[in-house]
């Protein structure tokens, strides 16, 4: 398992022998998520293990509590956010496996001095944006 930030988030990249990825998220409270998106041959399902996470699937907003789901089919305008007061912690499954490379190559790993308030540098957000296609995905501002 391995560990990084990314735009605030804290992310653990699990092993999995299967075709998928398994990523856990800690999202601090009040704080957003990815801009809208979605991914052409991924699909996701998120469940969220602590905390609450408002969640946009196509044109439907949910806010999801602990031991609640959501499965977002490929090609599904998605985001998620943490509107509470607490942190939410949740685990997203990408099916086939590949996405976790998104998460290595803009995450900053944990140990690095500052790699928190690194991770939350604007450049981030504009590379991902700039590259998003490289990593499946369709950013919909």
């Amino acid at each position: 398992m391995e560990t990084r930030y990314l735009l605030g988030h804290t992310i653990k990249l699990f092993e999995a022998s299967g075709d998928y990825d398994l990523i856990e998220l800690c999202i601090p409270a009040h704080t957003s998520g990815p801009p809208r998106h979605l991914h052409k041959s991924f699909s996701e399902f998120i469940i969220v293990i602590e905390g609450e996470l408002e969640v946009l699937r196509a044109e439907t907003v949910k806010v999801l509590k602990a031991g609640e789901f959501v499965d977002i089919p490929v090609r599904t305008v998605h985001t998620f956010n943490n509107i509470s007061d607490s942190q939410c912690k949740l685990f997203s499954i990408h099916h086939p496996k590949g996405f976790a490379e998104f998460f290595k190559k803009f995450g900053i790993p944990v140990e690095e001095p500052g790699a928190l308030e690194r991770s939350l540098n604007p450049s981030i957000a504009e590379e991902i944006i700039k590259t998003a296609d490289d990593f499946d995905m369709e950013i919909k501002l």
